[in-house]
Parts: structure tokens; C-alpha cells; sequence
């Protein structure tokens, strides 16, 4: 029978192997630090700008507190560059960043997909999507599915409006949208 203090040891292994690959970066772009968490299949997380670089830290060490910063990341040096550039607003083609969509059902994993293919200043709609799936009956499902997406501008769901050209909602808020249509020239 196991002690106590090898059950403890057992548990918190397991608990640091869990989140033992999650590192992330924290810079700064001429809009606020963004923040980019990833692990090794790839990116998992973007936060969109804020204000200081604290309150980025203390936003990943709430939600991953096993994670250590790592300035020396292939896959967050190559994000972020490409980040660095997009916030000057340069063209930025992100296809080439890995991500982990392991968490997520088959369904949600494919609208993610097809969104990462939209290029860069273009726009498609809820339906566009539902036509490249097959089945243009889940337009809303769509929008509730891309309302999970996690990894902003990399998975570009801000490119996404509604068929009658208006901007239509986004999870981030609206003026985020607006903001990141802006800077790709779609809107003036």
C-alpha cells in the first residue's frame, strides 16, 4: 500500500506533466503586450493586447500556472515575429503556425481549418463556411463554434462577417474586430 507522501508525489507529477509543456511569450506591439502560449504540438492560446506587461503575466499564470516563460521557443519566436509585423500592419500570412486544436470535437477542429485559409484582407461568411462543410443548415453553429476560438488572428475568425456585409459579432468584442479589420485594410 502506498503512503500518503507517494500518493502526494504521484499526483502532483501527474498534475506537472499535464501542463509541464506550456510556455508562453509576452511582448510588445504598437497596440499593448500580446501574449502567446503554446505547447509542443503547437500554439493553444493569443491573448489580444493589453496595457502592461503584468497583467498579461498574471492572465497565462491564472489560467496555466505551470507554465514558464521561454524566449527561446522555436514555434513562439516564429509567432511572434510574424505578430511583430501584423500590428505594423504588414501582410502577415499565418498558415505555417502550428496549432493544437487536440481539445476540440472534429467539427469544431474543421471550421477552424477552413477559417485558417482565409487570406489575409479578405473576408467570407458564416455561409461561406457552411458551403465548404456541406451543410448549409449550421451557419449558427458555426458562429457559436468560432465564438471558442481561442488563438485570435492566427485562426482569423475576425474575417468573418455576416452574407448581408455587416461585421456581426466576435468574441473579443466588436471594436477588436474592427480594430484588426483595419489594420488588413478591409475597413478604413
Amino acid at each position: 500500500m502506498q503512503t500518503f507522501t507517494e500518493i502526494r508525489e504521484i499526483n502532483q507529477i501527474s498534475l506537472s506533466d499535464k501542463s509541464k509543456d506550456v510556455k508562453y511569450s509576452v511582448f510588445l506591439t504598437p497596440n499593448g503586450y500580446v501574449s502567446i502560449i503554446s505547447n509542443d504540438s503547437g500554439i493553444i492560446e493569443l491573448f489580444l493586447p493589453e496595457e502592461n506587461y503584468d497583467s498579461s503575466v498574471n492572465k497565462i499564470r491564472k489560467k496555466y500556472p505551470a507554465a514558464i516563460e521561454k524566449n527561446d521557443d522555436e514555434i513562439l519566436n516564429k509567432t511572434k515575429e510574424k505578430l511583430l509585423l501584423y500590428f505594423k500592419e504588414e501582410y502577415v500570412d499565418f498558415s505555417d503556425i502550428p496549432t493544437d486544436l487536440s481539445k476540440f470535437k472534429k467539427l469544431t477542429k474543421k471550421v477552424f481549418e477552413i477559417v485558417k485559409t482565409i487570406p489575409y484582407g479578405e473576408t467570407r461568411t458564416y455561409r461561406w463556411i457552411a458551403e465548404r462543410m456541406n451543410n448549409i443548415k449550421i451557419t449558427r453553429v458555426i458562429g457559436k463554434i468560432l465564438h471558442s476560438n481561442k488563438i485570435p488572428i492566427i485562426i482569423p475568425c475576425h474575417r468573418i462577417i455576416k452574407s448581408d456585409g455587416e461585421i456581426g459579432g466576435y468574441f473579443f468584442g466588436v471594436e477588436w474586430k474592427i480594430r484588426l479589420l483595419k489594420i488588413e485594410k478591409v475597413l478604413e
